[in-house]
């Protein structure tokens, strides 16, 4: 499956992924970070959909943008993320864009969640 042109945008979802532990440390996250460096869904002047956020703490986020060595864990990071917000109750447009991205991520796993 492959992601849709228009990257998915919701203040509210992006709002619920920062109320979340880190991901790396499990304290308060202050940012949603959007994946990076990871199946093209990034780049040159372009965020990855928000429906690939995950909560981290500042300097956990401000790391995994410094350390390339440390983004493969996103994937992990991403499908506990998403696992989670698919127990909430969302928008049905939102959850089929969750469900999807879920998909996605799963696929391109090397190790199945």
């Amino acid at each position: 499956m492959i992601p849709k042109t228009k990257p998915f945008r919701s203040r509210k979802y992006l709002d619920w992924v920062k109320k979340q532990p880190c991901v790396f440390c499990s304290q308060p996250a202050d940012d949603p970070h959007h994946i990076i460096g990871m199946w093209h869904l990034s780049g040159m002047g372009m965020t990855a959909p928000d429906s690939y956020a995950v909560p981290l703490c500042r300097p956990h986020h401000d790391f995994v943008h410094q350390e390339p060595a440390i983004q493969h864990m996103q994937a992990e990071w991403l499908m506990w993320t998403l696992n989670k917000a698919l127990k909430q109750t969302w928008p049905e447009d939102t959850r089929v864009t969750l469900l999807e991205a879920r998909e996605f991520v799963r696929d391109r796993m090397e190790v199945v969640v």
